[in-house]
């Protein structure tokens, strides 16, 4: 019998999955965003991408004008294509509501995002679980003098106090978060959150490549012989230069890894030197 010619089909290219961590930091002047650039198609094919996208409209006359200043972030995680899609279209109605305050926006946004999901999403929904398209929003904004801070999960927005994170490394970046987090400067907010992503980077599959750091600043409080008023911030928007970032994680292989693990060991010599004294005086007891 003449075996069958195998048969292989037409190629099935991989999906470009942004498989990533993306964090949000709530501190006293700003929010800090940070994620890795790793894209993975497979587990053989990995590139590099932006995974966060920035939108800012402000005015440098007078502070009437300046009030309408506004600056939104937002990082994704999930298919490519689809987070790029949706970030784009909120993106674009926050710039369009330069009246709205923050839960008019909120609303604006969740109203996109269920729209979204109707179209583009839900008629995936019986495709098996590796097939069926998925996106995860961290949602970052300054407008009316007020910062928000919002993930999305399905077809629903909630705010996100004091830190959130996404995508595939957001369980190991809250456990680290939870212990490490207390309200600080959007500068020293910075710092931590280029040490979360650079742990992650270090433990967590498919996250790595660079990180990217941006934060949103806050309006700021001056005094004057009229009295305090708050003035918006200009610009809304700074990026960390990646030379900065690279400095610092240097420091983090370094300094820091030895300085933890110092610390620990100095900890757990007190923790010898409390427990000797009892142990000996009960020994002296018994005899």
């Amino acid at each position: 019998m003449t075996p069958r010619r195998p048969y292989f089909g037409k190629p099935r290219l991989p999906r470009r999955k942004q498989m990533t961590i993306g964090i949000g930091i709530l501190a006293n002047d700003g929010i800090v965003i940070a994620s890795d650039t790793q894209e993975s198609g497979s587990s053989l094919l990995k590139g590099e991408k932006t995974k966060m996208l920035s939108f800012s409209s402000f005015n440098l006359g007078t502070p009437e004008l300046g009030s309408m200043a506004g600056a939104c972030v937002i990082s994704g995680a999930g298919d490519s294509g689809y987070v790029r899609a949706l970030t784009e279209k909120m993106g674009g109605a926050f710039l369009d509501n330069k009246e709205g305050r923050s839960e008019e926006i909120k609303n604006k946004l969740e109203e996109i995002l269920a729209r979204f999901y109707k179209e583009h999403v839900i008629p995936f929904a019986s495709f098996p679980s590796k097939d069926r398209p998925d996106v995860e929003l961290l949602i970052g904004f300054y407008r009316k003098f007020h910062l928000d801070l919002f993930v999305t999960e399905k077809t629903v927005m909630t705010r996100a106090i004091p830190y959130k994170a996404i995508g595939i490394g957001s369980v190991f970046a809250e456990l680290l978060l939870g212990r490490l987090w207390r309200m600080s400067s959007a500068k020293e907010a910075e710092i931590l959150a280029a040490y979360i992503v650079f742990m992650a980077k270090e433990s967590v599959e498919y996250v790595g490549k660079y990180t990217q750091i941006t934060t949103i600043h806050g309006a700021k409080v001056i005094d004057s012989p009229e009295g305090s008023r708050l003035l918006p911030p200009v610009p809304p928007l700074s990026h960390t230069p990646w030379a900065r970032i690279d400095a610092w994680e240097r420091s983090f292989r370094t300094v820091w890894g030895a300085a933890e693990q110092n610390t620990i060991w100095e900890l757990i010599a007190e923790e010898m030197q409390d427990d000797d004294p009892p142990n000996k005086s009960k020994q002296k007891g018994k005899k």
